[in-house]
Parts: structure tokens; sequence; C-alpha cells
């Protein structure tokens, strides 16, 4: 969605009030990284055999899926889409909405979401809970412009890698520290696109030199304050990045 008037003046108010709806003084060291950089890395996560086995399910699912013309399909009783043709953006991702209705291993990931909620809510002045739990399949993503995903309230999302994702030809994720907080350059990003009549979310500001590339092993877990400015790093063809999502929100994403 395009920029008006009436929301460059929300961006840019929500931007200068983001500090106040950050806990900089949480429970825990991870929480405070993640009030800090808007970014926490924990490694060894979850064991690398749980990921090869969902990962496995995860390829049997969009292996055999049947795809309509713009790019949607359901899967054992979750939505999928592929980002590339029903949006013309991130070109080669497929979206799996609720997956957990499809992947029932994934119920042994559970237990360990109470650990990514007590990070996220001793960071975020606002409670949150988990909204979706999607799963992303990238093979050979084109992806689109470092952006966030709002400026209206506070979002967290948490993604674990079922791949491993060691190289920048992998895909990894891709975060600019510190840029959940209000900076010129936020602002500057709001005003160009207001001005160029672009998408109100891009950050066309900034860059992939400035982003740090979330690497890791399998079972590696990312959180991330998707008020901070992220996207993915463009990968070959021939390579394939697959990763659980957990949107910590007030509001579901939902599959259009």
């Amino acid at each position: 969605m395009k920029f008006d008037c009436e929301h460059l003046q929300l961006a840019v108010q929500r931007s200068f009030e983001k500090n106040d709806r950050t806990n900089f003084n949480g429970n825990c060291e991870e929480a405070k990284v993640l009030a800090k950089d808007g970014l926490l890395i924990i490694h060894d996560f979850l064991e690398p055999n749980v990921c090869d086995g969902l990962a496995t399910k995860v390829r049997g699912l969009v292996d055999g899926a049947h795809w309509s013309e713009d790019g949607v399909t359901t899967l054992g009783g979750s939505k999928a889409i592929d980002r590339g043709k029903k949006f013309s953006s991130d070109t080669n991702m497929i979206d799996i909405f609720d997956v957990d209705n499809a992947i029932n291993e994934l119920d042994r990931t559970q237990p360990l979401y109470r650990r990514i909620t007590n990070i996220i809510n001793s960071a975020s002045i606002e409670p949150l809970t988990i909204s979706n739990c999607n799963v992303y399949i990238n093979r050979g993503i084109k992806p689109r412009i470092l952006h966030i995903d709002q400026f209206f309230n506070n979002q967290f999302k948490a993604f674990i890698y079922f791949t491993d994702v060691l190289t920048l030809d992998d895909g990894p994720f891709m975060y600019v520290k510190g840029s959940h907080l209000c900076s010129g350059k936020k602002i500057n990003s709001f005003i160009t696109n207001y001005e160029n009549g672009s998408y109100r979310t891009d950050m066309p500001l900034y860059d992939y030199d400035e982003a740090h590339a979330c690497l890791g092993e399998r079972g590696t877990l990312i959180i991330s304050d998707q008020n901070g400015v992220h996207g993915a790093h463009p990968q070959p063809i021939d390579k394939e990045r697959i990763l659980l999502m957990l949107n910590y929100s007030k509001h579901k994403i939902d599959p259009r």
C-alpha cells in the first residue's frame, strides 16, 4: 500500500514513540540484546535431527502440490502461497500458513515456544502472543527490497532454520541492527516513499552492506523486531532455505 499524507505523519510519529514501546531493562540478557539491537540469534536451539525430519516433511508437501494460476494451493489443511506469482515479489518463495495443521510433528517444537515468548515480552512493553505459525521455503529467491513489516505496533518474528544457512548464497535473514528505533535515515526513507509513490514499508535508503547476515546451522533461532529494516539475501537458483516462522503480533497475518 502506498503512502498518503496521513500515513506518513503516523509513520514518523510511531517511529519517535518506539523507545517508549521498548523495554531496555528486560529480565534476562537475551531480552536486553533484543531491545537494543532489534535482533537476537541463539544457536543450537532445536536439535539437527528434528530439523532434518521437518525439512523433509515440508519438501514432501511442496513438491507434491498442485498450484492455481495465481500461486495458491492447499496443503493438508494449510494454505500455501507462491509469493512470486501471487504478489510479483519475493520470487521463488513459498509461504505455508498455519503449517501445524499439515505437519503434526511440529508439536514437538511447541514446548520451546515459551522461552521465545518470555524473551519477546521482556523486550516489548506491549505483551504479545503467537498469531501465526508458518513455514517459508526459498529456492533461488529474488527478494523484495529491504523493508519493515509495519510501523503501527510492536511486532516480532521468531525464525528457526530447518536447513543450514552458512553462506550468503544460502539466503540468510538480513537485519540492520538498531533500525527498529527512530533515526534520520528511517524517517527519510518514509519521506522518499511518500514523494515517489512507493510502497510505504520499503526502506530504499538502506542496502545489504549495512545488514547483519544471520548465519547458522539448522536449529538456529533468530528473533527479530519487525519494526526494523530486514529482508532475505538473494540466492542462486540451486540453493534452498527452509525455516519456521512464528509471528508475535496483535494481528494475524492472513493469506490473501
